[in-house]
């Protein structure tokens, strides 16, 4: 996935699928899982941290 494509997902909903694609793209330094969301409850929070240090949100049924 390029950047542009993974930046579309910013504090929405994934599958884990969607998340191992963000995770193995080329443009992603790191995905930090930073434990269940109290907003969103039932979800696991990632954050996805590009090579360029911009970072977006992602949520994990």
């Amino acid at each position: 996935m390029i950047g542009k494509e993974i930046a579309q997902y910013s504090g929405k909903v994934v599958d884990k699928t969607t998340l191992d694609r963000i995770a193995s793209s080329e443009n992603v330094k790191v995905v930090r899982d930073c434990g269940i969301d109290g907003n969103h409850l039932g979800k696991k929070w990632y954050v996805i941290v590009f090579k360029d240090d911009t970072e977006i949100s992602v949520y994990v049924k």
